[in-house]
């Protein structure tokens, strides 16, 4: 009986440590690095307040899992740096969002985490959140203190389960740097307009995959990945982008579980449903065979 109390006992624990809160992270004070001061009291939003803070970009937060956002500026004489904690839903949350605002990936391998660092910006991801540092001057002489926030916040927050979602992705001809996580129309759109809203019923639930493709002859394309509860939401999903493609999207075949078109730049794509599981390719430059 003692053994399965104290097995109950490391359960909780270890679900409590994986579900840890933005409550519950310490900022770093002052003199965290040498001369490194707050020059303001720290600032919290909630899903209902995000706008205020970053007014035009909130949906594109809202639409990955945004939970709650902690603020915090530091200043050293006239330069300044701001510490952004994001607590999203979960891991692929926090890595969707990441993606979307990191652009090409360029870490600093001293950093424990994934990470994106240039002068006037370090991006990372960790467990369910993603943290900004802005750097807004862009002095290299600031990054140690950048690098140095982070590995406090960082220290904090448990491994937890990774992501697995970018494994969708089949890995031959895949281009490095070109995944995306996708949530919803707003990340949807930049990478190609299938219809109004939200086409593919992804409802804030599903998560899409993305990334882009080199075919024999060296030409780019993208294939999107959508994993679906089950096959009848699949199916759903399927009829409904049939039923409310863009008015520049002509479908030229059309069979029981697949169907290709072309667009108005003269690229051509298919999307298929097998199973649980949508595909769509896109920026084909000929017709799709049978074999899509």
């Amino acid at each position: 009986m003692r053994s399965i109390k104290n097995k109950s006992v490391i359960i909780f624990i270890f679900l409590f440590m994986a579900k840890l809160s933005l409550a519950q992270i310490s900022l770093p004070q002052d003199n965290f690095v040498e001369g490194w001061l707050k020059s303001a009291k720290e600032r919290s939003f909630s899903k209902e307040a995000l706008f205020n803070y970053i007014d035009g970009g909130a949906e594109i937060f809202l639409e990955y899992g945004f939970k709650n956002l902690i603020v915090q500026d530091y200043k050293k004489g006239t330069a300044e740096l701001t510490l952004n904690i994001y607590q999203m839903e979960n891991a692929d949350a926090a890595l969707g969002i990441y993606l979307k605002k990191c652009g090409r990936e360029t870490p600093r391998t001293e950093i424990k985490a994934r990470n994106s660092f240039d002068r006037f910006q370090l991006s990372l991801v960790k467990n369910n959140f993603f943290i900004q540092i802005d750097n807004f001057r862009g002095k290299e002489e600031f990054s140690p203190a950048m690098i140095s926030l982070a590995a406090s916040i960082l220290a904090q927050i448990p491994k937890g389960k990774p992501s697995t979602l970018l494994s969708i992705l089949p890995q031959k001809n895949l281009l490095a740097g070109s995944q995306m996580i996708i949530r919803g129309p707003y990340a949807l759109q930049p990478l190609y307009t299938f219809g109004k809203g939200d086409v593919l019923l992804l409802k804030g639930r599903v998560f899409a995959v993305a990334g882009d493709y080199a075919d024999e002859q060296g030409t780019v394309f993208t294939r999107l990945i959508i994993q679906y509860p089950d096959s009848e939401r699949a199916e759903e999903a399927y009829q409904n982008l049939l039923a409310n493609l863009d008015s520049y999207i002509k479908i030229i075949e059309r069979k029981k579980n697949k169907f290709s078109f072309v667009d108005y730049k003269k690229k051509f794509g298919i999307a298929e449903i097998n199973g649980n599981i949508m595909e769509i390719r896109i920026n084909l430059i000929s017709k799709p065979g049978d074999s899509g």
